[in-house]
């Protein structure tokens, strides 16, 4: 009785619904749960500023990612007017501020926790 039709694939036998992990659950090969501050900072890093997405990540400066003084104020500002929030242009463009100070920056400006990992 290993066989299952394949249409039934991801689903628990006990109750027919799809499985889902654990609220705060780190997802398979320890990457970052979900945080829509983090993918909306990497897509646009990616998209707008030209950064390569597999080599960001949270320690990850704005000079390591070759973004000059101008690139800096820009996304800032297309962080605040997205999310909402008021950055410290001074700070939250400074070279060596990373990618994980920045979304921790706007999730503490929002009032939201962090995501349990």
């Amino acid at each position: 009785m290993g066989l299952r039709h394949p249409a039934l694939a991801g689903r628990t036998r006990a109750h027919g619904r799809p499985r889902t992990a654990r609220p705060g659950a780190r997802p398979p090969g320890g990457q970052h749960p979900v945080n829509p501050i983090r993918e909306h900072l990497l897509a646009l890093l990616t998209e707008k500023f030209d950064a390569a997405g597999a080599e960001v990540d949270d320690a990850s400066t704005l000079e390591d990612l070759d973004l000059d003084s101008l690139a800096r104020v820009e996304l800032v500002v297309t962080l605040q007017e997205h999310w909402g929030v008021a950055l410290d242009d001074d700070t939250d463009s400074a070279a060596e501020v990373t990618v994980g100070r920045l979304v921790e920056r706007v999730q503490e400006l929002l009032g939201r926790p962090a995501p349990v990992e």
